[in-house]
């Protein structure tokens, strides 16, 4: 039987794609409730941007039979704006614009969209930072619902 829990956070991929100089990871660990259910209530993901005030974080659901049900927030920001990044979000496959969901300006000062579809094991969010502040660290919030 599936149940309902919230949704806080998960696991993290930390993306060495040359935008990124340094790495650190706060959560990400995973406490089980009552009946094997599982409930995600770490830290955001974080990832320290690299020369070119360029970041890529992607977060996932990884239970066997995990849905994360639609609508759920995606919210983003970084330590620092004194140069304001754009971050781009794609829920899916990849970053790729078949997965493009939405985009921001406020990268830096902060922003956030409930414009996300219903997602499963293999399917992950991304967040792609650029132009931001060289060494600040970019930050990627996940919350709603999941059915595990």
């Amino acid at each position: 039987m599936a149940r309902t829990l919230p949704l806080n956070a998960s696991d993290v991929t930390l993306l060495s794609s040359g935008v990124t100089t340094g790495v650190t990871s706060e959560g990400g660990g995973l406490l089980l409730t009552e009946g094997g259910g599982a409930l995600l209530t770490e830290a955001p993901a974080t990832v320290q941007a690299g020369a070119a005030g360029g970041a890529t974080l992607s977060v996932g659901p990884t239970a066997q039979g995990e849905i994360w049900q639609a609508g759920f927030t995606v919210a983003v920001h970084c330590s620092t704006n004194v140069n304001e990044a754009t971050c781009r979000i794609y829920c899916g496959g990849g970053v790729s614009p078949a997965y493009f969901i939405g985009g921001t300006t406020w990268g830096s000062t902060g922003d956030s969209s409930t414009n996300t579809p219903q997602m499963q094991v293999g399917q992950r969010v991304w967040a792609v930072w650029t132009g931001g502040d060289p060494g600040a660290e970019a930050y990627l919030s996940i919350t709603g619902m999941r059915t595990v």
